[in-house]
């Protein structure tokens, strides 16, 4: 019997997995479930800090500044990498429903968002907060809406996944982009 991974979230949803990594990064809180074989053991989850959307503004406006890179829900988990690459650099990835607030560990900050209004409203309030903002998107018609707001410091690049062979070359040529603008 092969291991299978249960996350029970502290909102008490089950997400199920087929890896302890999967399962780790996909779940910013909980507890992980390791079944093997009839048996189960609970890991803790990695602690994270939980921000109010309260503190979460404050977050953004005492930062005030900075260079911000947003992520739309199609990027998952390429926060981490390009963290990695890129030190200084403040990260948001959009993680769609499941979180009651921001959650930020370390330079990566987790939004919840229901729709697109959600992600327009993230990234005007970073970019209101005085930073740069590079907003990444593969949605087109997102894309064009973000650009409506015209904020001058928002910076929105569009790359739809399809056109890329795999996440490694979309990462690459995310990091392109963004040396480019800030040169």
């Amino acid at each position: 019997m092969s291991k299978l991974y249960i996350v029970v979230d502290r909102e008490g949803g089950v997400h199920i997995y087929s890896s302890l990594e999967e399962a780790l990064h996909n779940t910013p809180t909980g507890l992980v479930v390791i079944e093997v074989e009839g048996s189960a053991r609970i890991i803790p989850a990695r602690p994270a800090k939980t921000v109010s959307p309260i503190e979460g503004e404050r977050h953004t406006k005492e930062e005030g500044g900075g260079v911000h890179l947003v992520f739309d829900q199609m990027y998952k988990g390429f926060a981490e990498v390009i963290a990695r690459e890129l030190p200084g650099v403040e990260l948001h990835e959009i993680m769609g429903v499941g979180l009651k607030g921001p959650v930020k560990r370390g330079r990566i900050t987790r939004w919840p968002a229901k729709d697109d209004y959600d992600v327009m409203k993230i990234v005007e309030d970073l970019a209101r907060s005085g930073g740069k903002v590079y907003f990444f998107t593969g949605d087109k018609r997102l894309a064009r809406q973000v650009e409506a707001l015209g904020e001058e410091n928002i910076k929105v690049i569009y790359m739809p996944t399809g056109e890329y062979p795999g996440k490694e070359a979309l990462i690459k040529e995310m990091l392109k982009a963004v040396k480019e603008e800030t040169r």
